[in-house]
């Protein structure tokens, strides 16, 4: 894995430098909880394997959703083109393509885990008045309550990961490849996404 990284790396630069090609950094996407949930749907989500077992529930964000806004404005040739940069928290970068996240291309999107979703949800969640206010129902409570019900449903390639597997990859900062069959591009710790055009 740790050749196949540097060789990723090594051999975009390298495309780029033998074609008299620049790469230009055009922006950053950090992959931070609390800023992202202003911008950006955040998920509870179910995740399954191929085999349509019930692995784990995550809250996550939709990497595609996110990179497609953030590069809205270029023209589609220009995004095609795109090199992207994940930095990880253990000071390993890997070079992926924008094709990697476009969803005219990845029918099963990726997704970037923020935390595991603790507890459920019944059929009835009671919700108390606000504390001095009778009559007045707390809403934030009963969204507190019903957010961790699953908005997201995510079919893994991967037929039957074991135990150790999941609970390797199902944390904070991974990201999460659905639609390959093995695990083997997934990364984990991934805090951040630079951009490059390709000049």
């Amino acid at each position: 894995m740790k050749k196949l990284i540097t060789t990723s790396v090594l051999l975009i630069i390298a495309l780029a430098v033998a074609s008299a090609q620049q790469l230009t950094h055009y922006k950053t996407i950090k992959l931070n909880t609390e800023s992202l949930k202003k911008k950006f749907n955040y998920y509870s989500t179910e995740f399954r394997s191929g085999n349509k077992k019930k692995l784990t529930t995550q809250y996550a964000f939709d990497l595609s959703e996110i990179l497609m806004k953030s590069v809205k404005e270029l023209p589609e040739n220009e995004r095609n083109n795109l090199v992207i940069i994940a930095a990880m928290t253990n000071g390993k970068k890997v070079a992926l393509s924008y094709r990697d996240f476009d969803s005219q291309v990845q029918i099963i999107p990726p997704m970037w885990i923020a935390e595991e979703v603790t507890g459920s949800i019944g059929d009835t969640v009671h919700v108390p008045d606000i504390e001095g206010k009778v009559g007045t129902v707390d809403v934030e409570f009963a969204m507190k309550e019903v957010d961790i019900a699953v908005k997201k449903r995510v079919y893994l390639q991967v037929t039957n990961p074991s135990k150790k597997e999941v609970k390797k990859y199902f944390r904070h900062g991974t990201l999460v490849f659905a639609q390959d069959k093995t695990m083997d591009k997934w990364l984990m710790g991934v805090t951040n996404l630079k951009i490059y055009k390709i000049q």
